[in-house]
This record gives structure tokens, C-alpha cells and sequence, in this order.
């Protein structure tokens, strides 16, 4: 019977996975910092563009978050914004889940990654991918400061450990959009 001592693996393969986390680091961190009104369809902003470029070249293990300093009322513009564009249902993108309609959260999302320019045009939606804000449809999107930190680890660390880090970093940081966790 597969579930007699699923509980005992189970805590075993998660007591082995902390372990071999313990005691990474990010090699870097790096910071971007633009506003919403800079977010066009089809004309990706160059100083962000140069800055993932040049960030891609560093290393292929990459942990991210979007934030902002913007009010509650102004959060909550983002998220009617959000919602306005997904809602239109576009066969060409899938718009990442809404975790909290609210707006109470700073943090709007948290990810990983193996191709960082890539995954944050996604993002910004100059580029189709998976699950994503796709931020250049937004409907009426308010004028807020957006703030993008990007750790960079080790290319030797696994994608699960990887997952891992990402998964309890958004689980902490209750982010608006995306993920919690595997769940």
C-alpha cells in the first residue's frame, strides 16, 4: 500500500531538501525601479530592457519579485486593472491567478527563473509565455512606481532547490498575483 509510510518518506525528503538549503545565498541581488505609465504594448521600455539583458548574462538561476510602494487604494486600482484585462479572455495569454482582490499586499508577485529576460517581458507582456501579469494590457492602469528584485543564485543549485526558495519566499511575502507555493 503506497500511503503505510508516506508520512515518514515524506518528512524525510523534505528534512533532506532543508538541509542542502540551509546555507544558500543569492550571488547578487539587483534592482530595477520604473513606473506603469512606462509600460507600452509593443514598446518595451530600453532601460529596463538593457538591464535584463545584461543581468541574463550574469547566470541562468534566478529568483524575482515585483513590488511596489503605490497606497492601498492605488493597489487596488492595479488589481480592478488586472482583472479588466484578463477578463477579456485573449487566446494568447494566460494571466497569472489572483491571490487577493483587496490590494492589501505590496508585493505583487514573486517567481523564478531560468531565462530572466524572458520571463519578465512575459511579465510586462512584450512576450507570450506561461502564466503572467501581461502588465501592457491592463485597462486603465493607475500611474504607480514598480520596483523589480532579482537574485541571482548559483547555476549549480538544483531547480527544485530553486522551486523550493521560490515557494517559501511567496508563501512569506503573500504576493497579489501568481502562485503561493506549489499549491
Amino acid at each position: 500500500m503506497p500511503f503505510t509510510d508516506l508520512a515518514q518518506q515524506t518528512h524525510d525528503l523534505l528534512t533532506r531538501r532543508a538541509a542542502a538549503l540551509k546555507d544558500t545565498k543569492p550571488n547578487e541581488v539587483h534592482t530595477i525601479r520604473f513606473r506603469t505609465s512606462e509600460i507600452h504594448l509593443g514598446a518595451e521600455q530600453a532601460s529596463v530592457a538593457d538591464s535584463l539583458q545584461r543581468w541574463s548574462k550574469l547566470g541562468t538561476r534566478w529568483i524575482y519579485v515585483f513590488d511596489t510602494t503605490a497606497s492601498e487604494a492605488e493597489r487596488k486600482a492595479l488589481v480592478a486593472s488586472f482583472s479588466k484585462a484578463r477578463d477579456v479572455k485573449t487566446a494568447k495569454f494566460r494571466y497569472a491567478r489572483l491571490n487577493d482582490e483587496s490590494g492589501k499586499s505590496s508585493i505583487l508577485y514573486v517567481g523564478s527563473s531560468e531565462s530572466l529576460r524572458t520571463r519578465i517581458r512575459n511579465h510586462l507582456g512584450y512576450a507570450v509565455g506561461p502564466s503572467s501579469l501581461n502588465m501592457a494590457y491592463w485597462q486603465n492602469m493607475p500611474d504607480i512606481e514598480l520596483r523589480l528584485q532579482a537574485a541571482r543564485y548559483p547555476d549549480s543549485i538544483s531547480k527544485e532547490a530553486l522551486c523550493d526558495l521560490e515557494d517559501a519566499l511567496s508563501v512569506r511575502l503573500t504576493p497579489l498575483f501568481g502562485k503561493r507555493g506549489s499549491a
